[in-house]
């Protein structure tokens, strides 16, 4: 059973996924309050519906590289474990060398 706010957010995510106008769907707010739960109840719920799912995460590994969040939607969608993949600040890089 949803808290009252995870509730409100399952609300609005299938209010959302009903309206024939929606093409895409942001999920987002405080860490901690039940975003994933939500999303992967309704994902469960939905599983028979003709749904595509791309989800990422925005976290400060994601937000060191240009366009992370949507390398973290494409390696969750192609199931790409992300242990393998390496990310290299190249900015550090760049401003260390120059300092030098």
């Amino acid at each position: 059973m949803f808290h009252g706010s995870q509730q409100k957010i399952k609300s609005k995510l299938l209010e959302g996924i009903k309206n024939a106008d929606s093409r895409i769907i942001t999920v987002s707010g405080e860490s901690g309050i039940g975003k994933n739960l939500v999303l992967r109840s309704t994902i469960n719920e939905l599983k028979n519906a003709k749904l595509i799912w791309l989800m990422g995460t925005c976290t400060q590994v994601t937000q060191l590289s240009p366009f992370g969040y949507f390398q973290d939607v494409l390696l969750n969608f192609f199931n790409i474990n992300k242990s393998n993949f390496l990310i290299i600040d190249i900015r550090r890089i760049f401003y260390s060398n120059l300092q030098n």
